[in-house]
């Protein structure tokens, strides 16, 4: 288990986060969100019915909230599930907050299992048996925002040079 930086996409809004244990099963992953809020000094499970925050949930019977909480009060425990591609008995769980105080652009990462030691290629490769590594996410924002003003070329090769752990991989990733 780690803690690492959370970056939410701009366009879509998906979270993003560093991850180097190759391809996940994409069709088979969930994201899951959850809502609290503080009351009477402790975190109580909440769901939006019929707009308006309500607890209980117990036979069906929901209580609405009173007095209503203000959605910046209400906080979202999100949690991604995904299996690793080259094994089924591989997990992880991400989870991410947001609307807590502190908590922001965090995420906790769990790992269940045995890693199977190398990555497989990307489920795209064709013509290559390398291990799939993601990139990190920085380095994609960085490169993006290079790009804008330079050729590619010139983008791949001064970030070589000024940092080669944090580099794109070859020249067709920028």
């Amino acid at each position: 288990m780690f803690v690492t930086r959370l970056c939410l996409d701009e366009h879509t809004g998906r979270a993003t986060y560093a991850d180097d244990c190759g391809a996940w099963k994409g069709k088979s992953s969930t994201t899951t969100c959850t809502s609290y809020v503080l009351v009477d000094g402790r975190l109580v499970y909440v769901r939006l019915k019929d707009g308006m925050y309500s607890t209980g949930g117990r036979k069906g019977i929901w209580h609405p909230l009173s007095p209503q909480p203000q959605p910046t009060d209400v906080v979202k425990a999100h949690r991604h599930y995904a299996t690793l591609q080259a094994d089924d008995s591989y997990r992880k769980r991400v989870t991410w907050f947001s609307n807590l105080p502190g908590g922001e652009m965090k995420a906790v990462v769990e790992y269940q299992g045995i890693h199977p030691g190398t990555s497989q290629p990307h489920g795209n490769a064709r013509h290559t048996q390398r291990p799939f590594v993601r990139t990190h996410p920085d380095t994609l924002r960085r490169v993006d925002d290079k790009v804008k003003h330079r050729q590619p070329r010139d983008v791949y090769q001064s970030m070589v040079e000024d940092d080669s752990a944090d580099a794109p991989r070859d020249l067709q990733q920028v």
